[in-house]
């Protein structure tokens, strides 16, 4: 189950309340997977951004070794989808 759709940007909300609750609802629930997908999720958007036409070649190769590297299936679908993302 994903927390993205809490963030006040997925709920169209111009005011920072939605974060607010979701993270003390995060804090007060020890819930650990929760950060770790907010962080994946800013670490995608950082990507997104830092992503050009100089350095598309090299951030292929680097993604093309993370993708090597993981276990999961969710993890190398996640990691599909920042690429439609990012070379879109």
């Amino acid at each position: 189950m994903t927390i993205l759709h809490k963030l006040a940007s997925s709920l169209k909300r111009r005011d920072e309340v939605p974060n607010q609750l979701l993270a003390e609802e995060i804090v007060r629930t020890n819930n650990r997977s929760a950060v770790k997908e907010l962080v994946e999720h800013v670490y995608a958007e950082m990507s997104v951004r830092i992503v050009n036409d100089r350095n598309k070649e090299a951030f292929n190769r680097i993604v093309e070794a993370r993708g090597r590297s993981l276990e999961k299936e969710s993890q190398r679908k996640r990691l599909a989808r920042v690429l439609k993302t990012v070379m879109a």
